[in-house]
């Protein structure tokens, strides 16, 4: 404690440095600590206790990643530490790449603008269980869609067609059935007609018999 009264008196004497390091036998980083404390102004100190505890407070990278580890979805965190859409959008990115899914990253980058089709086309994926090679070839002839659906609707014509053609043939079936039936009758008739006289033909052959 003397040695340190003494370098304050030296101090406020005007002494250099070097000078009361000579007089009192310290190093220059001893006597600096003992005229700090003799010159910071409290209230500063203060300040700067305040800064070091702020300093140790979680940030909101910190608080982010936490709640994303305990399941929150990015508008819940973006929500409850009030941060924006796109400082939320910058953190779940730095966590998935501290979750070693800097792979998802990039393809979020590539996907975003059209995320909404992406996502729609996924769901009919999954739906209809199609499988990678049947998507690659629904790529690689995407080309000739415009081709196919062309035939698809001259074949689409073709069926008609024959459906109309049948539907014709139908009706002249039955108009044919109807005018056999017809026929038919009128034959039935001729023939009862014509056994009817074969009776009376026989009936006056046996009277003409007769002695």
């Amino acid at each position: 404690m003397e040695k340190e009264q003494r370098v304050i008196e030296l101090y406020q004497q005007g002494k250099t440095m070097r000078e009361i390091a000579h007089e009192v036998h310290m190093s220059f980083a001893n006597i600096g600590s003992i005229i700090r404390k003799l010159t910071i102004d409290p209230e500063t100190t203060k300040d700067e206790e305040k800064e070091k505890q702020q300093a140790k407070l979680p940030s909101n990278d910190t608080l982010a990643f936490k709640l994303f580890l305990h399941g929150k979805r990015p508008v819940d965190v973006a929500v409850k530490l009030d941060l924006s859409a796109s400082e939320i959008n910058r953190i779940y990115q730095d966590f998935w790449k501290l979750k070693r899914l800097h792979k998802l990253t990039v393809v979020y980058k590539e996907i975003e603008p059209y995320l909404s089709s992406f996502l729609k086309l996924f769901k009919i994926i999954k739906k209809n269980s199609i499988s990678e090679l049947e998507i690659v070839n629904a790529i690689k002839y995407a080309n000739e869609l415009p081709h196919l659906q062309s035939e698809v609707q001259r074949l689409r014509d073709e069926v008609q067609d024959l459906e109309d053609k049948k539907d014709r043939c139908k009706a002249d079936l039955l108009d044919l059935q109807v005018e056999i039936s017809y026929s038919k009758n009128t034959l039935d008739r001729f023939q009862s007609v014509l056994d009817h006289k074969k009776q009376q033909i026989a009936n006056m052959n046996e009277k003409l018999s007769w002695p």
